[in-house]
């Protein structure tokens, strides 16, 4: 008898051991990954989801507002940068860019530029999608009404300009791996104003890839030092100075009637005949419009930047943004000091853990000796609002 008392002892110390066993580990297991419902509507549960929540939302940066073309980034650059999954951010930006002389027309003769001031208005809202896709929005609206102003040929009038959509997909993680590798795609939509003549009437469309580092990887007092860089293609806009130049050239000089009349044509491969660009119903110089400001042409794209984070929620530096025309050799080079400054407070509210303001300004300076396209001056201005969104 004693000897099947002990049996079953042993038995049952077994079976506990094995059900303390399972416990553990049915423990461990929800411990590590804590059920999206909360671990069956436990306080617990719940407590422990949230704080993984927090945690995500405490990653936010304060470079996270978008380019002016849409796209996590600088003012002009996008990065490598994504925002966190569930992460939203709106941003308005007011860009303003002088343009005194035609560049590449006759160095002898100073002609004015029709684009004279331009003033836009962009409006981009970027949404982190997950951890390895953002999703980006953007319009343009084109504030200047130049139709009635004979200085700029009659050239364009309020309305809205491209709009479009970005695609951006992480390939490193620059947080993770102080490099940052990403690719975007776009699209951009011409004018829905027919009569405004602000863009051509094609499909914009291109990718880029980008590259952001973290330039503690090469010394640790570089901590606070970033480069970002991109390299793409793009078939956009292509604002046509030659031609300009030759409207203000017939309107300045008194040649209206020569080139009425002149039977050749402009740039052969458009096939532009002079009869179109100059057509008989102008009977004098102030008739003079620019029929074709823009056509849609290949061109590269390029950008580099050195952003400097000396104090927290302070984001400064510098860009270097251009793009070349694959067809005429022609380049649009700028540069363009930064600012940048996040609320970790804002004003007048008390919890900014989810909700945060951003300030943007940047300067243009236009490297025009080297290319046509370049405004000589001008600024950015900007305010991004972003948030963890809870859904």
């Amino acid at each position: 008898m004693p000897s099947i008392a002990c049996k079953n002892m042993r038995w049952t110390t077994y079976l506990l051991l094995i059900l303390i066993g399972f416990l553990l580990n049915v423990t461990n297991i929800f411990a590590e990954n804590p059920p999206a419902g909360g671990g069956g509507g436990t306080g617990e549960g719940l407590e422990t989801a949230e704080r993984i929540r927090v945690l995500e939302a405490q990653k936010m940066r304060q470079d996270e507002r978008a380019s002016l073309w849409g796209g996590t980034g600088l003012v002009f650059t996008r990065t490598a940068i994504l925002l966190p999954r569930k992460h939203l951010n709106f941003s308005t930006y007011f860009d303003y860019s002088h343009y005194q002389y035609i560049q590449g027309w006759r160095p002898t003769i100073k002609l004015d530029d029709p684009r004279a001031d331009d003033m836009e208005l962009f409006i981009v809202t970027d949404y982190g999608l997950t951890h390895w896709a953002e999703l980006s929005m953007f319009m343009n609206v084109f504030l200047d009404d130049e139709q009635g102003d004979p200085n700029q040929l009659h050239m364009r009038k309020t309305g809205i300009g491209w709009s479009g959509i970005n695609s951006k997909f992480r390939l490193l993680d620059i947080d993770k791996d102080g490099l940052g590798v990403a690719t975007t795609f776009f699209l951009r939509f011409p004018s829905p104003d027919s009569g405004s003549r602000i863009t051509s009437d094609e499909m914009g469309y291109g990718a880029e890839l980008n590259v952001s580092l973290k330039l503690v990887a090469i010394a640790e007092w570089l901590d606070k030092f970033s480069v970002h860089g991109n390299l793409g293609f793009a078939h956009i806009d292509y604002f046509d100075t030659q031609l300009a130049g030759l409207y203000q050239y017939a309107r300045t000089d008194e040649l209206l009637n020569y080139y009425k009349n002149h039977s050749g044509k402009y740039r052969e491969d458009h096939s532009y005949k002079y009869s179109d660009l100059f057509p008989s119903a102008w009977d004098k110089k102030d008739d003079v419009t620019d029929e074709h400001p823009y056509f849609a042409t290949d061109h590269y794209t390029g950008s580099f930047a050195l952003e400097i984070k000396p104090y927290l929620g302070v984001s400064t530096g510098v860009e270097l943004v251009g793009y070349r025309m694959l067809d005429f050799s022609d380049d649009n080079l700028q540069l363009a000091p930064f600012l940048t400054y996040t609320f970790r407070q804002i004003p007048f509210l008390k919890q900014t853990h989810r909700d945060l303001i951003t300030l943007s300004a940047a300067g243009n300076i236009g490297m025009r000796s080297m290319n046509r396209s370049a405004p000589q001056w001008g600024f950015v201005t900007g305010i991004t609002w972003h948030t963890d969104l809870l859904f």
